[in-house]
Order: structure tokens, then C-alpha cells, then sequence
């Protein structure tokens, strides 16, 4: 687990600067676990210090939303428009659901931020 959780709202080193910056726009990018697809990216945020994805899962779990931190990302493939997680689909699913309402809400991205830091591992999906 990381010692701080809140370092799940940061990328990893190693990203170029157009992901790191924000200019990057990563709507419509598949996003992967590591044992399949958990969803679509329908916005980006570095609001608040969170930096985050919004992922929607309407074609794994219908209805629903995920807000994954930047730390949860391993790899980033702009040519194929495909984000990759560390972290598994069961690992995804048992996040707290988005609700645009609660979102700014800091005890809200608290248990965001500590459900992914009990998740990490510290292993990147390999590239």
C-alpha cells in the first residue's frame, strides 16, 4: 500500500508532458484492466488536485461510472487510443461509484483515494 493515498491522483513518472500538463484529451480512449476492458473515458479532470479519468462502463456494468486517479494508469497509448490500469477489473468495480454531485466533495475522493492506495501493488501491466 502506498504511504501516502493520495499519490493515487498523480501520474507516474515516465509519462510525457502532454498527459502530465493536462493538454491531452483522452475522451472516447478505451480503458483496460489487466484482465480486460472496464470501460470508456467520458472526461479528464486535474481539477482540485485530482488528477482523474471518468470512465464510462456501459457496456461491462450498465449505468455506471468510475472515477479512476492517474496514479491507477500504467500505460498510455495515444496512436491506439487505449489506457492501461494496473489494477484488475474486480479491483475497479468495487470502487466507490462516481456521482458528478459528490465529486468535489473531499470525503468523497477520500474514499476514492484509499480504495486504489489498498490496491496498489507497485506492478505495471507490461507494454
Amino acid at each position: 500500500m502506498l504511504a501516502n493515498p493520495y499519490e493515487v491522483w498523480q501520474w507516474r513518472d515516465g509519462f510525457d508532458t502532454a498527459i502530465t500538463t493536462g493538454t491531452q484529451d483522452f475522451t472516447g480512449f478505451t480503458v483496460e484492466a489487466t484482465d480486460g476492458c472496464v470501460g470508456v473515458v467520458d472526461q479528464s479532470s486535474s481539477a482540485l488536485g485530482t488528477t482523474c479519468l471518468v470512465v464510462d462502463n456501459e457496456q461491462w456494468i450498465a449505468g455506471r461510472k468510475m472515477l479512476l486517479p492517474a496514479g491507477t494508469v500504467a500505460a498510455v497509448d495515444t496512436a491506439a487510443q487505449l489506457i492501461r490500469l494496473n489494477r484488475s477489473k474486480a479491483q475497479v468495480e468495487a470502487s466507490p461509484e462516481y456521482d458528478p454531485d459528490t465529486f468535489a466533495r473531499p470525503h468523497y475522493l477520500d474514499m476514492v483515494a484509499h480504495h486504489f492506495a489498498g490496491t496498489y501493488n507497485g506492478a505495471d501491466v507490461p507494454q
